[in-house]
């Protein structure tokens, strides 16, 4: 009698288990279903590269090579776009299309992204900040404005506190757009141990298999606010799907205890914070907390936006760049322009 009822409990707790994931599948196909029914303003737009585009590669200090694409006026100031972590050049398409009548933009794929490829220095935060260095020194630009998203934001306020020499002789400007200065602060010794052990691990294991289209796409939809183009989801969720985990773990790992703020304080330069107010990832405060240690820098919410505004609020991003660029002064250029 004991040995039946332990199997009908049994029986019991697997339908239960069953039903609950038959009913989250179904949940999740009638979530899918209404985003595809939803008013796509970038229906059809297939982020080909321009047919304008310059590509250039770049040799880093460590031996690795900088991959960056360019388009737009030769002498006109210049615009380096940084990408956060998992993506690529790729997410500037916009930016890259409707700035190039006034401005000369380029957009770096950061070490181990789209065409890049890391030195043996690895991953990190000064090893990106160092690669700010390389692009604005090999190119020989002066007067330029960086642009950071995420990850691209942590590198130039790194490189800004870090390397204020070739701050102050090469750059006018600086926008960080959807990032923070600090992530989760201080965290305890014994999870450093264990980062080590998650990033040798990471290197070792077999590459997952391709994964299912609903999950990217769910997982790339946490990143937009409100009314994302179904488009734009899919598009970033293609580019971070692409990313080998090899390459995630260790750009993720030295982040966990960043904390750039007191740095800031000794940072002059004018820089304009935008932010998504529906940004999950790094919400409005942790702009309000850049903004607050950056002596020379305004704040700009985006209501509505989330993580990925150069793409879902691409027209206001777009103007509110160039108003910023045009406002800065423009000493005469060095010889790279």
């Amino acid at each position: 009698m004991k040995r039946r009822s332990l199997l009908l409990t049994g029986a019991v707790a697997a339908t239960g288990v069953a039903l609950a994931g038959a009913g989250a599948a179904l949940a999740v196909r009638r979530y899918l279903r209404n985003e595809e029914q939803r008013v796509d303003e970038a229906a059809g737009e297939t982020f080909d590269a321009l047919d304008d585009l310059a590509h250039t590669t770049i040799p880093t200090y460590d031996g690795g090579e900088l991959h960056l694409i360019e388009r737009g006026r030769v002498d006109g100031r210049p615009l380096v776009f940084l990408h956060g972590v998992t993506l690529s050049s790729r997410i500037w398409h916009y930016q890259l299309r409707d700035l190039g009548e006034d401005f000369r933009v380029l957009a770096l794929d950061q070490r181990g992204h789209g065409q890049s490829i890391a030195g043996t220095d690895g991953y990190g935060l000064a090893k990106l900040a160092r690669d700010v260095v390389t692009v604005l020194e090999k190119l020989d630009l002066h007067n330029a404005v960086l642009v950071g998203h995420s990850m691209g934001g942590f590198a130039i306020m790194e490189f800004c506190i870090s390397h204020q020499d070739v701050l102050a002789e090469r750059v006018a400007g600086i926008v960080l757009m959807n990032t923070s200065a600090d992530v989760i602060g201080p965290r305890p010794p014994w999870t450093a141990g264990l980062a080590k052990r998650f990033v040798a691990a990471s290197g070792r294991l077999p590459r997952p298999a391709q994964p299912l289209p609903a999950a990217v796409y769910l997982g790339s939809r946490y990143t937009f606010g409100l009314d994302p183009s179904p488009t734009h989801v899919r598009f970033i969720g293609d580019i971070g799907a692409a990313l080998p985990p090899e390459i995630f773990a260790p750009s993720v790992v030295g982040f966990l205890d960043m904390d750039l703020r007191p740095g800031l304080r000794s940072v002059r330069v004018p820089a304009l914070v935008l932010a998504g107010s529906h940004d999950r990832l790094t919400p409005v405060r942790a702009a309000r907390e850049i903004v607050a240690n950056l002596p020379d820098a305004e704040l700009v919410v985006l209501e509505g936006a989330g993580h990925t505004i150069m793409l879902e609020r691409h027209a206001e991003t777009n103007r509110l760049i160039s108003e910023f660029a045009g406002r800065l002064p423009s000493p005469p250029p060095g010889p790279g322009g």
